[in-house]
């Protein structure tokens, strides 16, 4: 659960950043007392693929996984979001599933 609104924010505060041609996002993750973090998502060119990178400190050992929300509306906390960004459509299973 707190990993669901940890990432919730993730597009609650993004910096874009203009370069030649990369385009790119830096979001800042704030969750329960001691977790935080950063992502950094790049695009090389317009249409192309989107690298996301990132750090989590604070979190309990073990897998974790994250989602991106459509939306970074936060107005009604997590519902405003609204759905999981999922332009391919597939389900995506637990930590020890093949598809994830």
């Amino acid at each position: 659960m707190m990993a669901s609104w940890l990432f919730c924010l993730l597009l609650t505060a993004p910096f874009l950043l203009a370069a030649a041609e990369e385009r790119r996002a830096i979001v800042i993750l704030k969750g329960d007392p001691g977790v935080s973090g950063n992502a950094t998502f790049s695009q090389a060119e317009e249409g192309g693929p989107v690298t996301v990178r990132g750090t989590v400190s604070g979190l309990s050992k073990g897998k974790h996984g994250f989602h991106v929300h459509e939306k970074g509306d936060l107005s009604t906390g997590c519902k405003s979001t609204e759905g999981h960004f999922n332009p391919d459509m597939k389900n995506h299973g637990g930590p020890n599933d093949e598809v994830r």
